[in-house]
C-alpha cells in the first residue's frame, strides 16, 4: 500500500513539472512569435501616421492611419532587401480620413540596420482623388500616369460590355476574346501610362473568364457586368479629373 501510495505521489509530481514546463515554453514561444519593437521607419507623407508596429512570425507588421483631411486611394512604402532588390506596397481603393490599415511586409525583403538591428521602411507617398499627393514627387507622378492609362483603356472596356448579352453565350465568349486583343496599350503611352493600360485591361479580362465559367448562371453575369461597368467608370472618372486638375492649373 506504500508503495502505491510513492508511486502516486511521485507520478503526480513528475507530470506537475511536465505541466509546468509546458506553460512556460508555451509562454516563451508567444513572446517570441509576437514582439513589440522600435522600427527605423521614414515618413514622407504627412497623412499617413505609423500607429503600432511589431514583428510576429517574421513579418513586419504596421497599423497605419490616416490622419489627414482628404481620402487617400494609394500610398506606396519602399524597402530594399538583403539581395539589393527593391519593392513597394501600392494599394487602391480608398482610405478615409480617420481611417485605418494595416501593412504587412515579410522581414527577407526589408533592410536592417547592421549596428542597431533595426528594420528599416519607407513610406513614401500618399496619394489623394484629386490628384493631389504627398511626399515622393516622382512616385506621384508615376502613379498620376498610370491612372491616366487606365482612363484610357475605359472607353475601349465600355464599348465591348455594351455588347454583352447574359442570356447569349457567345457574347460572353466575345467580351473574353475582344479584350484579349486589346492587351497591346498605344505606343505614344509613356511606360506608367502603359502600365495603367495593360493593368485595366488584364482586369476587364479577368472578370470576363470569370463570367465564362459562370455562363450557367445569367444573374451572376450581370453582378460582375454592373461591377466591371462602376469599376470602368471611375477609371474614368480618376482619369478625366486628373487631366481636368492639370489644364486648370
Amino acid at each position: 500500500m506504500k508503495n502505491r501510495i510513492w508511486v502516486s505521489s511521485i507520478t503526480i509530481l513528475v507530470v506537475g513539472i511536465v505541466l509546468m514546463l509546458t506553460v512556460l515554453r508555451f509562454s516563451r514561444g508567444s513572446k517570441a512569435a509576437k514582439i513589440e519593437v522600435p522600427v527605423a521607419i521614414t515618413n514622407e507623407t504627412e497623412s499617413l501616421q505609423v500607429v503600432s508596429s511589431m514583428i510576429e512570425k517574421n513579418r513586419l507588421i504596421l497599423t497605419v492611419k490616416n490622419t489627414g483631411n482628404q481620402s487617400i486611394i494609394a500610398y506606396r512604402c519602399d524597402s530594399k532587401s538583403k539581395q539589393g532588390l527593391t519593392g513597394d506596397w501600392t494599394t487602391m481603393g480608398e482610405l478615409a480620413p480617420g481611417s485605418q490599415f494595416s501593412i504587412i511586409v515579410p522581414l527577407a525583403q526589408l533592410e536592417q540596420d547592421a549596428k542597431t538591428g533595426l528594420y528599416k521602411l519607407n513610406i513614401a507617398m500618399a496619394f489623394f482623388e484629386d490628384g493631389t499627393a504627398e511626399g515622393s514627387w516622382e512616385h506621384a507622378t508615376n502613379y498620376r500616369n498610370k491612372i491616366i492609362g487606365e482612363a484610357a483603356a475605359a472607353p475601349q472596356i465600355r464599348e465591348k460590355m455594351a455588347l454583352v448579352n447574359k442570356a447569349d453565350h457567345s457574347t460572353v465568349k466575345k467580351l473574353s476574346e475582344d479584350l484579349k486583343a486589346l492587351f497591346t496599350p498605344p505606343q505614344k503611352m509613356s511606360r506608367w501610362q502603359q502600365i495603367g493600360y495593360e493593368g485595366a485591361m488584364i482586369r476587364a479580362y479577368g472578370q470576363a473568364q470569370i463570367m465564362l465559367r459562370e455562363q450557367q448562371f445569367p444573374d451572376k453575369i450581370e453582378k460582375r457586368i454592373i461591377e466591371l461597368r462602376k469599376s470602368v467608370e471611375r477609371q474614368a472618372t480618376l482619369g478625366r479629373n486628373l487631366v481636368e486638375g492639370r489644364q486648370n492649373q
